[in-house]
């Protein structure tokens, strides 16, 4: 089976990278210290990238 209905992408204007940056989909069963927590750790890693 699969689901039509799809969590919105989080796009973050870095004026540090000079470009867009995209996150991964992100679970609708996060609450919120837990979207935080993912939100900082995936930034953590693309800032690492650089």
């Amino acid at each position: 089976m699969k689901y039509t209905n799809e969590v919105p992408v989080i796009v973050l204007d870095s004026t540090r990278l000079l470009k867009k940056i995209e996150l991964p989909r992100v679970s609708p069963r996060l609450k919120e210290d837990m979207l935080l927590s993912w939100i900082q750790k995936n930034l953590n890693i693309l800032y690492k990238k650089v």
